[in-house]
């Protein structure tokens, strides 16, 4: 088997892959989400350690948005939380939804103190790609 097709992990994603149906292994705590999907988006935070300073509780390190091979829109995003006693440090999360409606509504639902940076990425990324395959 090739290059092209091995299972790509979170350190894979790239906008080489954007639009290319591939299998990904995700991790989550102790655990793994496997699927077969299709990279629609994603966004990488370039915080310097003075920049995170400046984030008194919690800001989106990652983002990717995948189709999944059923057809379900796949969101997985690092928060990193900064101050918070209760939650401090880097946290993974997994999001499955049924529409681009859902997607659309849930990206524009979150709150985190980088919005103005990662969602006008996010959502224009999303909609040109979900235009040019609808």
């Amino acid at each position: 088997m090739g290059l092209l097709s091995r299972t790509l992990s979170a350190d894979d994603i790239a906008s080489k892959h954007i639009g290319k149906q591939r299998r990904y292994r995700l991790a989550r705590d102790d655990f793994f989400t496997s699927f077969k999907g299709t990279l629609l988006t994603f966004y990488r935070e370039g915080l310097t350690g003075s920049d995170r300073e400046r984030f008194v509780s919690n800001y989106v390190d990652s983002m990717a948005i995948f189709r999944t091979e059923k057809g379900q829109y796949l969101v997985y995003y690092i928060v990193e939380f900064i101050g918070n006693e209760y939650s401090s440090g880097r946290r993974t999360f997994i999001k499955v939804l049924d529409s681009p409606e859902m997607l659309k509504q849930f990206v524009d639902r979150m709150e985190y103190n980088n919005n103005k940076l990662f969602k006008p990425i996010i959502l224009s990324e999303l909609r040109n790609r979900l235009q040019m395959e609808g």
